[in-house]
């Protein structure tokens, strides 16, 4: 069986106007995963490489001909609960094809929702008018696995605004669960629980959770995250 038969359409990017080397790295990726044991959940760092879900031909800025390097940037999320009970979230998106190195720093309630508190939370609402919660688009790693049952076994869709990059209010942002699917890597087989995010003015995007509910994969139109480690203790 090909790889390309093993990946879930979600995050197939593979084809014939694709180079075929996407699905390739997605498996050695996962392969190559390390998962601490969550010896301390009050703090805890992902991280995931990304991939372009690129066209035939692409490289990377400063790449030479034959390099077939894929990834093209990372993303840490890196959060710890403080003595107030709130999270305190430090995340960067660092993408070394475009240049662009974003850093944001925001506290969240301790709630399903990660819901903003602070100046982004009031902000956020009064500009929204919007009965939702309020979260960032980068507490999803946590917002998705906190409402698996509730997605998962009732079918219901969950409804939040969501403040893009802490910049943009998105309202009426919907995410549901769409599909198991079992991803074929190496001689294991990983069980993933898939689920969609899609909203009026916001790319939607896929999450694909692991059993132990930590987000593998994160799709978008534009590109695609593939966890490649998870520490506990704090620090990247």
């Amino acid at each position: 069986m090909a790889v390309t038969d093993q990946i879930h359409w979600s995050f197939q990017y593979d084809g014939r106007s694709q180079a075929p080397v996407f699905g390739e790295r997605l498996i050695e990726i996962m392969q190559d995963t390390v998962i601490e044991d969550l010896v301390d959940d009050s703090a805890i760092v992902d991280r995931y490489l990304v991939l372009p879900n690129y066209w035939k031909g692409y490289r990377g800025r400063g790449l030479e001909e034959g390099d077939t390097q894929v990834e093209i940037g990372e993303v840490v999320v890196d959060r710890k609960q403080i003595s107030s009970g709130n999270w305190k979230y430090d995340v960067r998106f660092l993408n070394q094809t475009s240049g662009e190195d974003l850093r944001l720093d925001f506290e969240c309630l301790d709630n399903a929702f990660c819901t903003l508190t602070d100046s982004w939370n009031v902000s956020a609402v009064n500009g929204a008018n919007s009965n939702d919660p309020v979260t960032c688009n980068w507490a999803l790693f946590d917002v998705i696995p906190n409402m698996v049952d509730v997605m998962k076994i009732s079918g219901d869709r969950i409804s939040l605004t969501m403040l893009e990059d802490l910049e943009k209010v998105r309202e009426n942002v919907r995410i549901g669960f769409m599909e198991s699917f079992d991803l074929q890597v190496g001689n294991e087989v990983i069980p993933l629980d898939g689920f969609f995010n899609y909203g009026e003015g916001t790319l939607s995007s896929y999450w694909w959770l692991d059993q132990q509910g930590v987000v593998r994969i994160a799709s978008t139109v534009f590109q695609t995250l593939v966890l490649i480690s998870r520490k506990t203790g704090g620090g990247t």
